[in-house]
């Protein structure tokens, strides 16, 4: 049997984690100010993705000694953030495209704990992602 792995990513920053930073308190936490549905990646988030690439690439072609045969399945989490992060990911880590399409999986979605892990519906997301209506 060929070597296996399992490898989780975390989102890069998201929109949520930046305005957590700035406001602290327990009472900013569940305020307007932190109401973010499904949030999406800040600049720093979307650098963090593009590097996570990069060290996939670089991890499974020096973990592997045959990297013809690495094949990668992605799961990702229905929120935008981890959606967001896994293309950018799959942008960086060229060599070893997904043997299919991402599969969501709202499994791996986080525990809802605050605003930004309210998340959109499956319509939404796939217009955003996919173009379609």
């Amino acid at each position: 049997m060929p070597p296996r792995a399992i490898i989780a990513v975390r989102h890069g920053e998201s929109e949520w984690n930046a305005l957590r930073r700035e406001y602290k308190s327990e009472e900013d936490r569940y305020s307007s100010r932190l109401y973010v549905p499904d949030c999406g990646l800040t600049p720093t988030g979307i650098t963090q993705s593009l590097n996570a690439g990069h060290a996939l690439e670089e991890y499974l072609l020096n973990t592997f000694t045959d990297s013809e045969d690495i094949q990668v399945l992605y799961v990702v989490s229905p929120l935008r953030r981890a959606l967001q992060t896994a293309l950018y990911i799959l942008q960086t880590c060229v060599k070893f495209s997904p043997i299919s399409v991402p599969i969501v999986h709202p499994d791996c979605a986080e525990v809802m704990t605050d605003s930004c892990d309210i998340g959109s519906t499956p319509e939404e997301l796939d217009k955003e992602f996919h173009g379609t209506s």
